[in-house]
């Protein structure tokens, strides 16, 4: 619980940063960032996936934010246990949920991103995993939640499978990823609608439900900065390609906003300033479903 009371005190902090460094400028470009969004019918373990859980019965739904919520609980519940035992191995949904049964465990935000990411993916979804970090350069502590895009609204939302919930503003509108920062910037209310509340095992073993307070703190810390990867599908499968999204002024170089190409542990991470690039709109979705697999993952 060391993690929760700092989180609290260090609000303040944490709000300030993020007011200080609240705009995004946008950068001269020869063409998009080609975000690419596979599915069952171009992934093999994305339709393993699909087939193996069922996921068609879900897409019966005509409305599809009913779709998304609907899968949206079922990636919470189906890794929802009283202990957590995060996952080690070759990460991907379905290496994930069984890990979760064999067990009898849950697992850390990342890997309900995961589970939740893949599965939209499946079935036909632009969807993103999105970290979600801080200010610090070395965070001991971030997020990650899934953005898929909502063509009925032409726009991204945010789901966050660990908590079971997705965000709304004060007109019932449900927000994206960018929304949610703006609206903490601006001070602006934000609802969470939970599909059932979130519990979570702390250190004793007890079971402890987690206040809308505090998730407000611990979004004002992570909400600083992002990155995803350019190609979304099996998690373990796609190239190691991330674009990492930070405010105007945080990472400089003679004076200059940069493009920085960074390579670790077999990563590239491409920097960026660009909000509405990083963004944009999907404009790959491979839905054939005569792809050979061949030319895929």
């Amino acid at each position: 619980m060391e993690s929760y009371y700092y989180i609290k005190n260090a609000r303040a902090d944490y709000e300030y940063l993020l007011k200080k460094f609240s705009s995004y400028s946008p950068t001269l470009r020869t063409g998009n960032y080609d975000f690419v969004y596979l599915s069952r019918y171009n992934d093999k373990q994305l339709l393993k996936l699909y087939n193996d859980y069922a996921l068609a019965r879900y897409q019966k739904e005509n409305d599809e934010i009913e779709v998304f919520l609907k899968v949206l609980r079922w990636s919470h519940e189906i890794l929802l246990y009283d202990k957590q035992k995060n996952y080690i191995g070759t990460e991907n949904a379905t290496n994930i949920i069984e890990h979760c049964k064999r067990e009898k465990v849950t697992v850390n935000c990342r890997q309900h991103a995961i589970v939740l990411t893949e599965a939209l993916l499946s079935m036909g979804y632009e969807a993103r995993l999105v970290c979600c970090l801080p200010i610090d350069v070395l965070p001991y502590d971030s997020h990650a939640i899934t953005a898929v895009y909502s063509h009925k609204l032409d726009k991204w939302i945010a789901l966050d499978p660990a908590r079971n919930c997705c965000f709304l503003n004060q007109e019932g509108e449900m927000l994206s990823v960018s929304e949610i920062r703006q609206c903490l910037i601006r001070n602006d209310k934000i609802y969470f609608k939970y599909l059932h509340r979130f519990i979570k095992m702390n250190s004793n073993s007890k079971l402890v439900q987690f206040d809308d307070d505090w998730y407000l703190d611990y979004l004002y810390k992570n909400l600083f900065r992002f990155y995803c990867s350019r190609t979304n599908g099996t998690t373990d499968k796609i190239p190691q390609y991330f674009y990492h999204l930070v405010p105007t002024g945080y990472s400089e170089v003679n004076n200059e906003r940069v493009f920085c190409y960074e390579n670790f542990s077999n990563k590239t991470i491409r920097n960026t300033d660009d909000l509405e690039m990083f963004w944009e709109k999907p404009i790959y979705k491979t839905k054939e479903k005569n792809c050979d697999f061949k030319t895929y993952i």
